[in-house]
């Protein structure tokens, strides 16, 4: 009997631990930054309002591809959550080190590398916010 107990405590153990050994499933999927144009204001055609807008898909498997809907710059690379943030770096076309970092709680963008060198706050000033926000699909 004791040896059944056992067994069935070990099964139990098993399915529950090995659902979901990272964390990170929940973190998968696609998250949308737009930018938008500065200098784009009402009565001006919609399509010159965003600036930019990219797709950072991320894998289960702890990888990543962006679709720039402009149909430029692709970026491959990893992903990792350290503490409360997304962590997303890779190579784009030109082999230049490219990353950003999200807040998971607030999908605010709180750095965008680009060769090594920081440009967060110069995004901010450039698109006149103090907050730039990610859309998870």
């Amino acid at each position: 009997m004791k040896h059944i107990l056992i067994t069935i405590a070990a099964v139990v153990l098993v399915g529950c631990g090995g659902a979901n050994p990272t964390g990170l499933e929940s973190h998968t999927g696609t998250y949308t930054l737009i930018l938008n144009n500065p200098f784009w204001r009402e009565g001006l055609p919609v399509d010159g309002k965003v600036f930019a807008e990219v797709d950072y898909v991320l894998a289960a498997d702890s990888t990543f591809y962006t679709n720039n809907k402009r149909g430029d710059g692709k970026i491959v690379g990893k992903w990792s959550l350290v503490g409360q943030e997304l962590v997303i770096d890779g190579i784009d076309e030109d082999n230049v080190q490219q990353g950003i970092k999200v807040n998971i709680n607030t999908l605010a963008l709180t750095s965008i590398t680009s060769g090594g060198q920081e440009s967060i706050e110069i995004l901010k000033e450039k698109y006149g916010t103090k907050e730039i926000l990610l859309k998870k699909d």
